[in-house]
């Protein structure tokens, strides 16, 4: 107990002692406090400028369903869209940042460096992108012009569009690659019909043949627009949310795939009639329905083809570029108050402590004298 009490009153000798050598030497204190609270805000000042400009895209969410062109005759898909994390990859891409070292000539500042590489390595370190929950991009640049961080950012997005490959696009590519091979088979149906005209009495085909074929050529390609139509509808049961917009659409799909029952039945009705006319009259059947399923399939693909290019440059496009980066005045660093706040209070503790420690030895030696004594 008594060693308990001599411990407690050692401890408030010394706290006395510390605040008394502090408030002696109060002057002291704060006199450093100021020189250094100064010398922070002085290197602050001279520590170079960093500005930040920013840049924000918005990533569609777009779903290009395979279905919607599986029944056409030449085999068209569709691939599915692509995501942020697609976009993030190619903003952060080694090819991103040497079209954009070489777009700005990054490489004849000082501060980028001479060579390609040194360049690649400072833009890395200064330009930052992350995404958020509700599908924005954002393309952060830092430099110590304001100018130079939002030239950097603009032309990050101004290469974005041709770097990546959106599904619009994707889908245009491959539609316009299928309208090649669509034109090639018509004109070779074309050219092997002119041919067996040439070669075959065409007149002795009956009108009433004629009749038929028309009519089932008519059938296929109405057929084949149903059958388009119906991929679409169940395409948007598939991504509809509302109750109503689900009900009206099933309603809708009923009502196709009864139309398109009516026209198969049709169909299959006008086939076993030609199977019984003369093999002349079969021929010549064959090929104009070929050629006209080749149309139609052609019309169709060209009027899929006019919606993914249009939807490339509009709002229903994979990406949209919501805000451009302008030059931002002020800077984001050194934090002159801040820095000078932390200065003045490190110079503060910093001599606080030497106050305190200062004749320490010798009071050591009075308060071991005294334990003695005791």
């Amino acid at each position: 107990m008594l060693e308990t009490t001599t411990r407690r009153n050692s401890e408030e000798i010394d706290l006395r002692d510390v605040s008394s050598k502090l408030v002696a030497r109060w002057k002291l204190l704060v006199l450093v406090t100021i020189i250094g609270a100064a010398v922070a805000f002085g290197v602050s000042k001279q520590l170079p400028k960093t500005y930040e400009s920013k840049a924000t895209i918005f990533v569609q969410q777009n779903s290009m369903t395979a279905s919607l062109f599986r029944d056409l005759p030449m085999g068209l898909g569709s691939s599915s869209s692509g995501t942020s994390g697609y976009l993030l990859t190619l903003l952060q891409s080694e090819r991103m940042l040497r079209d954009v070292v070489r777009r700005l000539n990054l490489t004849a500042l000082s501060q980028y460096g001479t060579d390609l590489e040194p360049a690649l390595r400072r833009l890395r370190e200064t330009v930052f992108v992350a995404d958020d929950k509700n599908g924005g991009i954002g393309i952060t640049v830092k430099s110590t012009s304001p100018k130079l961080a939002a030239d950097i950012a603009n032309a990050m997005l101004d290469n974005l569009g041709n770097v990546v490959t959106t599904s619009s696009k994707r889908k245009a590519i491959f539609i316009a690659k299928k309208l090649r091979e669509t034109d090639l088979a018509l004109r070779d149906a074309e050219r092997k019909l002119e041919v067996f005209q040439e070669t075959s009495e065409i007149a002795s085909v009956q009108e009433e043949t004629k009749g038929v074929i028309d009519q089932l050529i008519d059938i296929d390609g109405r057929l084949l627009q149903s059958n388009m139509e119906l991929r679409q509808v169940e395409s948007d049961l598939a991504n509809s949310g509302e109750l109503n917009a689900l009900v009206d659409t099933e309603v809708h799909k009923k009502s196709v795939e009864a139309s398109r029952d009516v026209l198969a039945e049709k169909q299959r009705k006008l086939q076993k009639r030609l199977s019984m006319l003369p093999a002349k009259a079969v021929r010549y059947a064959r090929l104009e329905r070929r050629i006209g399923v080749l149309s139609k399939t052609y019309e169709l693909l060209t009027e899929q083809y006019q919606l993914a290019s249009i939807s490339q440059h509009g709002e229903d496009g994979d990406y949209q570029i919501v805000d451009r980066a302008s030059p931002k005045m002020k800077p984001v660093s050194p934090r002159v108050m801040l820095n000078t706040g932390i200065g003045a209070m490190l110079s503060f503790l910093a001599a606080a402590f030497l106050i305190a420690n200062s004749g320490k030895s010798g009071y050591g030696k009075r308060k071991a004298a005294a334990n003695a004594h005791e």
